[in-house]
């Protein structure tokens, strides 16, 4: 990142932390299970989610990028109405408590940090709209990405993980998805 940063290229990183999330669940006795792939989150779920994201993840994060000469800036999706969510509905019918859909984001802040050559860092926990203002959501880091690339019309947006991709029941790597390969697998 700092090194595209000296380019002249304008970063916005946006990172999970599921493996750290699940460690700090156990480490605490909150239980957790997956409904369709997808945690769900409860409020006590929320709560150590955003501890672990906001905290020590974004700040080990922001800190690297200046660590090695760049600029960065850790953020939460709460932070100035950043990730503004609505509650997700799965479409199978699981409540998945307090996961959250992004239906606006804040492109000027984002904008206005990376004027200043800073790369805004940010964690995907989002912030309710309206009446449920104070409602803090977990949103998938990949969609919170997507979404913000979209937003921002990026020229790319570069996906990075430690898993070898999706699997099929066999464990073997499948190289082409379908998005009704998708929704087959998730059924």
């Amino acid at each position: 990142v700092a090194a595209l940063q000296s380019l002249g290229i304008r970063v916005v990183v946006v990172h999970g932390g599921g493996p750290q999330i699940s460690s700090m669940l156990e480490k605490v006795g909150v239980e957790t299970r997956f409904e369709g792939g997808m945690r769900v989150s409860t409020t006590e779920v929320v709560d150590v989610a955003e501890m672990v994201l906001c905290g020590s993840v974004n700040k080990e994060i922001s800190s690297t990028i200046c660590s090695y000469g760049g600029r960065a800036l850790g953020l939460s999706g709460r932070d100035d109405s950043l990730l503004q969510c609505v509650k997700k509905i799965n479409k199978n019918g699981y409540d998945l408590g307090f996961v959250g859909e992004v239906e606006t984001v804040n492109t000027k802040l984002l904008n206005e940090l990376l004027d200043m050559g800073i790369c805004p860092v940010v964690s995907p926990i989002g912030t309710g709209i309206g009446d449920e203002k104070d409602i803090a959501y977990n949103v998938n880091a990949d969609v919170a990405a997507g979404r913000i690339a979209g937003e921002l019309c990026a020229a790319r947006a570069l996906f990075l993980t430690d898993i070898a991709g999706v699997l099929d029941k066999e464990m073997k790597l499948l190289p082409n998805l379908s998005c009704d390969d998708v929704d087959g697998l998730i059924d």
